[in-house]
């Protein structure tokens, strides 16, 4: 069976949202599938480089160009080139502050309402044009039974759809790895959201299948479109990056060692329950209790903050390191943080970080919304605590340092906390529904005998 994967970004240089395409590709093709990659070519890297885990011959990297940076020059016309830092700090050439805050102002509406109106879905439907030349080149030689795309970016659904077409109107499906209409992180004016609802309903009703992971959008997205479409296939954790076991020193004798690694979202996904929850330790607790944060350079901002408050804590902000490292640390740590938005909007999220910090089987301090599919999921494997109360937190982290202070070490969770959240395992019913979509077709497409029509013989 011939499979086509749509995936706008693709390592070796991509953000960690690649890493489930990336993933999926190695599964399909463990599981006997003939595959191809379609992908853009990355103009820079980006929270990279992971690694290529397929033959590259089977990766096709198209140019792209970004519809956000089209009325860059016509801005510049109109409002002028933004003054240099060197200008600004000097007066020299500026105009006046009052006069560059009313350009800078007129500015951002204006690129603001080029996007809501032009960059439908997003800035990265300018992948179209050499996608579908791309898309005729490969079908010359190589035909697909099915094609699958993974979204962000949700242009590059129809897309899929029109490629779909293009192979002789084979099925196809997509994946949401984030939510699209439903968002809960996008701020777009009424009128916005009710066209993404309509471009996202034409689309759900063509697709032949819908992948999802996260439980709750399952259901919602089962309520809108045909749940016989919906297959829930979770992120999960690689036991080739991540064995049962790893090494584990331990970078903070006789305290804690805490890490997070990812992006902030300030009011939303920040560090504020986490410094709320350290201010609450004695100042010897506090002095016992090492904090890195790495990737977000907003991260800085925490520790400049935890500073501000006086906290005895060490605090260090990093740039991104590799995906190997990271996992390195996360097997080392006393504490794993996963950062969430404290609001049921973000409900349906499980942050792919989620199953990594499982697999390395350290205890997770999770913020967010308690009640959403990633705090069912952290309780229900009995991972850590999940929280936004900071007294809560802290009573927890005290408890974890008598803890590691009495024992000696830092408590390693059971390895039976793995079972179920395996890549393989979560891919294994989305591979069983895209193989079903290739029969049917195939049977469909199979000239049935027609019924005999003759007498039996007296």
């Amino acid at each position: 069976m011939k499979i086509l994967l749509v995936s706008f970004h693709f390592p070796p240089h991509a953000p960690l949202g690649a890493r489930r395409p990336s993933k999926l590709a190695k599964h399909l093709l463990a599981a006997g599938w003939d595959l191809r990659v379609l992908c853009a070519a990355e103009s820079q890297p980006l929270a990279g480089p992971h690694d290529l885990e397929i033959d590259p011959w089977r990766v096709f990297r198209t140019d792209w160009t970004d519809w956000r940076l089209l009325p860059d020059q016509a801005l510049a016309k109109v409002f002028g080139a933004p003054a240099p830092s060197s200008a600004a700090a000097s007066g020299h050439g500026a105009p006046p502050p009052a006069r560059r805050s009313l350009r800078k102002r007129a500015r951002s509406f204006a690129r603001r309402s080029y996007e809501l109106a032009f960059c439908l879905p997003d800035g990265k439907r300018g992948w179209r044009p050499a996608a579908l030349k791309a898309g005729e080149s490969i079908f010359r030689g190589w035909r697909p039974d099915v094609i699958y795309v993974s979204a962000p970016p949700h242009s590059s659904i129809s897309l899929a759809r029109d490629l779909a077409r293009l192979a002789g109107d084979v099925p196809w499906g997509l994946e949401f790895r984030d939510r699209w209409a439903g968002d809960s992180y996008a701020d777009h004016p009424a009128w916005r959201r009710a066209l993404d609802r309509h471009m996202e309903r034409r689309l759900m009703e063509e697709a032949s299948l819908i992948g999802v992971v996260s439980p709750l959008w399952a259901e919602e997205l089962g309520r809108l479109y045909d749940p016989e479409k919906i297959v829930l296939s979770m992120n999960g954790f690689d036991p080739e990056d991540q064995p049962l076991d790893s090494g584990r020193p331990d970078l903070q004798p006789n305290g804690l060692y805490l890490l997070y690694a990812g992006a902030i979202y300030p009011g939303r996904r920040d560090m504020a329950p986490v410094l709320e929850a350290l201010a609450r330790l004695t100042p010897e607790e506090q002095s016992a209790i090492r904090l890195d944060l790495y990737g977000d350079p907003r991260l800085q901002a925490a520790a400049e903050e935890a500073a501000a408050r006086g906290l005895k804590i060490r605090v260090e902000a990093h740039p991104s390191i590799s995906h190997a490292e990271i996992v390195a640390r996360q097997y080392a740590a006393d504490v794993n943080l996963l950062l969430g938005w404290n609001d049921p909007r973000e409900g349906g999220t499980i942050p792919g970080k989620l199953f990594e910090l499982a697999a390395a089987r350290r205890p997770t301090l999770a913020t967010g919304w308690s009640e959403g599919a990633a705090g069912r999921l952290m309780r229900e494997k009995g991972l850590g605590l999940v929280s936004t109360d900071p007294e809560e937190i802290a009573l927890w982290l005290r408890g974890l340092l008598a803890r590691k202070r009495s024992e000696g070490a830092s408590p390693i969770l059971p390895a039976a906390i793995r079972e179920g959240l395996s890549r393989a395992e979560q891919f294994a019913p989305l591979e069983a529904r895209l193989r079903r979509l290739v029969e049917a077709r195939r049977r469909a497409e199979t000239p049935q005998a027609a019924p005999s029509l003759g007498l039996a013989a007296e």
